[in-house]
């Protein structure tokens, strides 16, 4: 690995030396500051845990890391390592990437050696808030260990701007006292990127005057939207609904924040428009991402799907749609007057896209300064895959054929009337011209013949005359850019083509190129000049420019409690117990001032801990002991079980029937089965109208099978709690003068079954349903195939011979196999004739 650059150096001087929060900017090297990390610890003396990463993050660094000759190479903990296994690798020591929920569970039975910890390395510290299991995990290791430290990384600064003192609520969940910030704008940063340039080379492409028309058209109508969106809900913080912001990714992240606490307080008017501003900013998308004819296609299908019963949106009615529609069927059928037909159409001319004359001749450039060099590498920079497989057709057999085979495939008839009106033509074809039909099934034959998985580095390499060309999709990599990363230090490429902009890219490419100086990098950057595309573009870096800029502020006037770092044991939040100042002892009762307590405990089920809910019991006071249950989630005393349930979970296990099963299970073995819906903290307390529910009628169908849910049950009880917090009090007061529970007693209890079966509770619900629904399947022989097939697609790889093993029964293997291997034939309808007998009611009648 190449040596760091100044602020790099810089940035883990800080960061080794002190416990803090580092926030940096997306793209300049952030894996590299935790690989240089993870080797100045890792060592068997140390124990240090990193939580928070992905699998490609702890790939990516334990390869660099094996290349930079180090042979002590971090661990990683999975659920695939068993118990015992756990306990030794802990004891080794070194650096370990564990899974949250496998070490909050170890942390609380006490199989990590939790004192002798050295420290903690947190990524994605931006979420420590949401993700609650980190939170819990740095909450459990500061209660028992006030010497290790704690390193919180995040590249997300736009995430500490969002909500009420979000900065300093982070700080206080990852007990450090000191935020580094990290700008690309900081002087540091800028001298150390810019010793080497790569050589840029941003190519504005005009849009056409279609484009032009149909890009103001689809602005004027999201600002209508807007307008009319804050018009009829002055209440309503609508600073940061803009046209701008509606164009940018965040746009979604934005209305969510904004409105989920109240969006069942909202008019249908207002969900309308929200729904119709994402819609219109896809179309926006759409407009610079895909051809003229997919575009048009899309347009159309709106138009003709619009009935006198749909709810119809309203800005199919303003005068800018009607230019959106015009100049959308413009680009594919040409400018045509009110009383044209396609018999008057002379030449069927779709307008092409013009990035892709634009990359053809980037690329054509590049071949003639390559002539004497064979398979130069050129990346070609993308937003997905179906870009990528587009852009793979054009250069293979040309635009043309490629766009005359879309108008083909989507208008059919409009490709046949067209073809049909110029058969008096003659003209001789030659002997590679090919038919509409052909193109289309060329077409399809060519899509399905790419690879849908275009991460395999040989799968993506095209041919253009000496060129290797590589698509990258941005959508692909969901953030984790370490297959980027790795091929710019494998292959070094020189030539790097942006047909879609992206902004971590294009900082990580100006890092490759300050620590390779020796090799001079060329960038291409391809944009519509005035775009929406450019705009959204230039909005991102505006964003995190300005959180940047807020956060300097923040830190300015930053004020922390001393003992925030847990180190000095005075933290608010390592206080557990929920004692109210109104609860004091009598003192004038003999005895008083020494009243102890019985601790306190509640059984968790290992499941239950991807949830907030354990934590904030074990914040209150309570131990949490997790055990595997196959009856409820949570064990409060030992004649009281509580099957906890999310309002999505509760619909699902409705519709499916588990809840019933589950609720005659509890109801069995324990005297006081309790039912409890948490709702989300964020959202709405409510199961009415069209939050959770695509009409009123979903809604009333819930509610009745609630209902007939406790008529078959009195004795179950059901708890309403609108967040976690609200559960967590109701837990204990629950628990006020009752027994505790034994985990041994509450993990023997098996739910009904022959062999004591896991519940279906326990099972992904499709995959639940799917398989009780198979002929030969019933109640007792489903549970075999359940525990050995993993999924739906290695079910249906057994044999006929397997399936009778685990079902010990070859019919019933049989019909098994045969309903998932063999093609499943309707039947033939009944006759129409009947013969004429005798109707019963007549006899009935004379009687």
């Amino acid at each position: 690995m190449a040596e760091l650059l100044d602020f790099e150096n810089q940035m883990y001087l800080e960061l080794f030396h002190d416990d803090a929060l580092v926030v940096v900017a997306k793209g300049i090297g952030i894996e590299r500051l935790a690989i240089n990390l993870i080797k100045t610890y890792n060592d068997p003396g140390n124990l240090v845990f990193v939580i928070g990463s992905t699998s490609f993050e702890e790939e990516y660094i334990t390869n660099k890391l094996q290349e930079s000759g180090v042979t002590l190479l971090p661990k990683t903990i999975t659920s695939e390592v068993s118990v015992k296994d756990r306990r030794d690798v802990y004891m080794e020591g070194g650096v370990l990437f564990v899974s949250s929920r496998i070490l909050v569970v170890d942390m609380l039975v006490d199989r990590v050696p939790i004192d002798l910890i050295t420290g903690m390395i947190v990524f994605r510290a931006h979420k420590i808030l949401e993700s609650c299991q980190e939170a819990f995990i740095l909450r459990l290791y500061r209660l028992k260990n006030t010497k290790g430290f704690v390193k919180a990384i995040s590249s997300n600064a736009a995430a500490f701007t969002r909500g009420f003192s979000q900065v300093q609520r982070v700080m206080r969940n990852l007990f450090v006292k000191n935020l580094f910030l990290w700008p690309r704008f900081h002087a540091v940063v800028a001298s150390s990127i810019e010793r080497a340039k790569p050589d840029v080379e941003e190519i504005h492409v005009p849009m056409t005057n279609a484009m032009t028309s149909i890009q103001i058209a689809l602005l004027d109508l999201m600002n209508v939207c807007v307008k009319e969106l804050k018009h009829i809900n002055a209440s309503l913080d609508t600073d940061e609904l803009t046209v701008e912001n509606a164009i940018a990714k965040s746009f979604d992240k934005i209305i969510k924040y904004q409105l989920d606490p109240m969006w069942h307080q909202l008019n249908a008017k207002t969900k309308r428009l929200i729904s119709d501003l994402k819609f219109l900013r896809s179309v926006l998308q759409c407009l610079t991402q895909q051809d003229c004819v997919t575009f048009y296609r899309m347009l159309k299908s709106i138009k003709e799907n619009v009935t006198v019963d749909t709810q119809m949106s309203d800005w199919l009615f303003l005068d800018a749609s009607d230019s959106l529609f015009l100049h959308a069927k413009e680009r594919v059928l040409g400018p045509s007057k009110k009383k044209d037909t396609i018999k008057d159409i002379k030449k069927l001319s779709i307008e092409e896209n013009a990035k892709w004359k634009a990359l053809h001749d980037i690329l054509s450039e590049i071949s003639i300064e390559c002539k004497e060099k064979e398979n130069q590498l050129v990346i070609v920079i993308v937003n997905d895959d179906s870009i990528s497989k587009q852009l793979k057709y054009i250069l293979n057999e040309g635009s043309q054929e490629y766009l005359m085979s879309k108008f083909s495939k989507f208008f059919p008839d409009l490709a046949s009337e067209f073809k049909g009106s110029r058969k008096g033509q003659k003209r001789k074809l030659k002997e590679d011209e090919q038919t509409l039909t052909q193109m289309a099934r060329d077409s399809e034959m060519t899509s399905e013949n790419m690879p849908d998985d275009v991460t395999d580095l040989s799968d993506n390499f095209l041919k253009f005359e000496n060129l290797n060309i590589e698509f990258y999709p941005i959508r692909n990599a969901a953030g984790n850019h370490f297959r980027f990363q790795s091929i710019c230090e494998l292959h070094h490429p020189k030539y790097i083509i942006f047909y879609d902009g992206d902004m971590e890219l294009v900082r990580r490419i100006e890092l490759h190129q300050a620590l390779n100086y020796g090799e001079k990098l060329k960038v291409y950057f391809l944009v519509y000049s005035g775009s929406s595309e450019e705009q959204a573009f230039l909005t991102s870096l505006r964003r995190e420019k300005e959180a940047f800029e807020f956060l300097i502020k923040e830190k300015a006037h930053l004020v922390l409690p001393e003992g925030i770092d847990g180190k000095s044991g005075d933290h608010p939040d390592l206080e557990r117990g929920s004692s109210l100042a109104s609860d004091t002892v009598n003192s004038r009762k003999a005895g008083g001032q020494v009243r102890k307590l019985e601790d306190q405990k509640v059984i968790v089920d290992m499941r239950e801990f991807r949830s907030e809910l354990p934590s904030l019991i074990h914040r209150r006071g309570i131990d949490v002991i997790p055990v595997t249950l196959e009856i409820g989630d949570y064990v409060l005393t030992p004649d009281m079980v509580v099957e906890r349930k999310s309002v999505s979970d509760l619909i699902g296990s409705l519709n499916s029937g588990r809840l019933y099963t589950q609720a005659q299970s509890m109801c069995r073995l324990y005297k006081r089965p309790i039912l409890l819906i948490e709702f989300d903290q964020n959202k709405a307390f409510s199961l009415q109208g069209k939050y959770y529910f695509n009409s009123s009628a979903a809604s009333q169908n819930v509610i009745s099978k609630l209902i007939l849910l406790t008529i078959h049950f009195p004795e179950l009880r059901i708890l309403w709690c609108p967040s976690p917090y609200a559960t967590a009090e109701m837990f204990e007061l629950l628990k006020v003068k009752r027994d505790q529970p034994d985990e041994k007693t509450a993990a023997l209890l098996k739910s009904e079954g022959s062999e004591g079966e896991l519940s279906a509770s326990k099972f992904n619900t499709v995959g639940y349903d799917f398989i009780s629904k198979l002929p030969g399947i019933n109640s007792k022989n489903m549970w075999p195939i359940l525990r050995n097939a993993t999924s739906i697609a290695d079910l249906v790889n057994h044999s006929e011979e397997e399936f009778s093993t685990m079902l010990g029964n070859s019919g019933a293997a049989k019909t098994v196999w045969r309903s998932i291997n063999e093609e499943m034939l309707p039947e033939a309808p009944p006759s129409t004739t009947f013969k004429k007998t005798k109707k019963p009611w007549k006899s009935c009648k004379k009687s």
